[in-house]
C-alpha cells in the first residue's frame, strides 16, 4: 500500500556516516527516515577501516615475534594460523558495525526503509511504494573500488581493497595496483604474514603525502622485502596455468614481467548511487560524484550531501570514519540553520611506522603564504623511541614566520596519537610559542613534539644580539 512520510531528514544511504547522521538528527527529536540498500550503499560500508586495521595488527603481531630473537627467544620462524588471522579480522568487523544496527536506530526513533530508491523530482523520493517528502535530505552512500582500464584485468579473477580483508586464501605472491594510502597499508600487512610482495604505481607511493615523511614508511616497506614500482605502467595482464602476469614498463628497470598468485586492485574507490537518479532531484554531478557547494549543499538547496558523494576523499577506508564527525556537522547546520564551520581533520595512513597529517603541507604551505618556516624532530634522538627499538621517523612542523602553525606531518611510532595536540593547534590558531610551553611527561614519544616546537627558537641563542645581552647580564650575577 502506498505511503507518505514527511519527516524533517531523510538520510539517503547507510555508507559512511549514514547511520551517524540519522542517529545525531533523532536524539536532537527531530523526525528521521533513514533508506538503505547494497545498490546505494557499497560493499563494506565504513567496516573496511577496522578490517584493515586489524590486519596491520595482526600483522604487527608477526613481526614482533620474529624480531625477538635479538633476544634470544627462537622465534624467528613463526607459523602463522590464517584462519585465526580472518577470524579475528571478522571479530574486529562485526563489533564495528555492531553499532550501525537498524534495530538501534528504531530504538531511537529513525525509519529504516530498506528498498530501492529513486528521485521522482526535486522534492521527493520514492522508495519501494513509500513516498518521502522531507524537509532537507542528505545523501550519505557509500563507495565501491574502482578498477582501472588495463588490457586483460576484466578477463581474470582479481582481489580489491574490499574483497582481499574478506578472502579466507592467504596469497603467497601477490600484486597490488596502487601504492597510495590503503595499498601500502595492505602491502605491509601481507608481507608480514608472509606474504612476497609487489607495489606497482603509476606515479610516486604514497604521492599525497609530504614526500619527506612518506620516505620513512616506504624505506621500511623495502626494509621488509616488498618491491615497489614507481611511476609504471602496467602494460598487460593475463592469466597462465600457474600464475597471474603482469606486464610492467617501469621508469628505473625496462619492461618486466611480475608473475602473482593474487592480483589486488587498490587505486581508489568511487561513490556508489545505485539509480537513485539525481538528474530527477536536480543535483548536479561533475567529476567522480555529486558537485558541492559551501557548508555540503548540492545544486538543490534542500539535498545536502557528505564529501565522500563528491568523491572527495574516497581513496581509503578510512575516510569512512571521517565521513561521521563530517555527517554530525552537517546535521547540526541543518537543523539549525547554520552553516557547518570548515574543520581540521587529520589524516592516518597506518603503516609501521605509522604517517600522520594535518593542515597544509610544506608545498601548499609555500604557495598559499610564500615565505614559511619549517621545524624538525627526530624520533633518533627520543629516549622511548630508542627504547623501543623504534627510532624512524620525524615531525615536521610548518608555520609563519611570525610562528602560526599551519601545517604537521609525522612519521613514526604513535603519529596517529602524536597528531592530536597539532590539531589543536591548528584548530585555535596557536602559535609555536604557545605549544612550547606544554610540558610532557618523559619516557614518552610526545616528548618529540616538544623538541620540535623547541627548535623554533635555536635561531635565537645564535644571535650576536641575544648572546650580548646575556654576556652582560651575567655582570650581576
Amino acid at each position: 500500500m502506498a505511503e507518505i512520510l514527511r519527516p524533517d531528514l531523510c538520510v539517503v544511504g547507510a555508507g559512511p556516516g549514514g547511520f551517524t547522521a540519522a542517529a545525531t538528527a533523532a536524539l536532537f527529536g527531530a523526525p528521521v527516515v533513514l533508506v538503505a540498500n547494497q545498490a546505494i550503499d557499497g560493499p563494506w560500508r565504513s567496516a573496511g577501516a577496522a578490517a584493515s586495521a586489524a590486519l596491520s595488527y595482526a600483522g604487527a603481531h608477526v613481526r614482533a615475534a620474529r624480531d625477538s630473537a635479538f633476544l634470544g627467544m627462537g622465534t624467528s620462524t613463526a607459523r602463522i594460523n590464517h584462519p585465526r588471522v580472518h577470524a579475528h579480522v571478522q571479530r574486529v568487523v562485526a563489533a564495528s558495525v555492531a553499532e550501525e544496527s537498524p534495530y538501534r536506530l528504531a530504538a531511537l526513533g529513525v525509519r529504516v526503509l530498506q528498498d530501492e530508491a529513486r528521485f521522482i523530482d526535486r522534492r521527493s523520493l520514492l522508495v519501494g511504494e513509500t513516498t518521502v517528502t522531507p524537509r532537507r535530505f542528505l545523501i550519505a552512500t557509500g563507495s565501491e573500488p574502482v578498477i582501472p582500464d588495463i588490457p586483460g584485468l576484466a578477463d581474470i579473477d582479481v582481489l580489491t581493497d574490499d574483497s582481499i580483508l574478506d578472502t579466507t586464501h592467504h596469497p603467497e605472491r601477490l600484486v597490488i595496483i596502487g601504492a597510495g594510502r590503503t595499498g601500502v597499508t595492505l602491502a605491509q600487512a601481507q608481507r608480514r604474514l608472509g606474504a612476497e610482495v609487489t607495489l606497482i604505481d603509476r606515479g610516486p607511493a604514497l604521492r599525497r603525502e609530504d614526500a619527506e615523511i612518506a620516505a620513512f614508511a616506504l624505506a621500511a616497506l623495502r626494509q621488509e622485502g616488498i618491491t615497489i614500482h614507481e611511476r609504471a605502467t602496467i602494460k598487460r595482464v593475463e592469466a597462465t596455468r600457474d600464475a597471474k602476469r603482469v606486464d610492467v614498463e617501469t621508469e628505473a628497470d625496462g619492461s618486466i614481467v611480475v608473475e602473482a598468485s593474487h592480483i589486488c586492485v587498490a587505486v581508489g574507490r568511487k561513490p556508489t548511487f545505485g539509480g537513485l537518479d539525481l538528474q530527477a532531484a536536480g543535483v548536479a554531478t561533475g567529476g567522480a560524484g555529486i558537485a558541492l557547494g559551501r557548508g555540503s549543499a548540492t545544486s538543490n538547496r534542500r539535498i545536502y550531501a557528505l564529501g565522500l558523494a563528491s568523491g572527495e576523499g574516497a581513496d581509503s577506508h578510512f575516510a569512512a570514519h571521517l565521513a561521521k564527525d563530517e555527517a554530525r556537522r552537517i546535521v547540526r547546520g541543518m537543523l539549525f540553520r547554520a552553516a557547518p564551520a570548515a574543520p581540521v581533520v587529520p589524516r592516518l595512513t597506518m603503516t609501521d611506522p605509522e604517517i600522520a597529517t594535518v593542515g597544509l603541507s610544506e608545498a601548499e604551505a609555500r604557495a598559499r603564504h610564500g615565505d614559511v618556516r619549517i621545524l624538525r624532530a627526530p624520533f633518533a634522538q627520543n629516549e622511548r623511541a630508542e627504547a623501543d627499538r623504534a627510532v624512524a621517523g620525524e615531525i615536521k612542523v610548518v608555520l609563519t614566520r611570525r610562528g602560526r602553525i599551519l601545517g604537521c606531518a609525522i612519521a613514526g611510532a604513535a603519529a596517529g596519537e602524536l597528531i592530536i595536540p597539532w590539531t589543536l593547534a591548528i584548530a585555535e590558531g596557536l602559535t609555536i610559542a604557545q605549544v612550547s610551553r606544554l610540558e610532557m611527561p618523559t619516557l614518552t614519544y610526545s616528548a618529540v613534539s616538544r623538541d620540535a616546537a623547541l627548535s623554533f627558537y635555536a635561531p635565537q641563542t645564535r644571535s650576536r644580539w641575544v648572546r650580548g645581552m646575556a654576556r652582560f647580564l651575567r655582570l650581576f650575577g
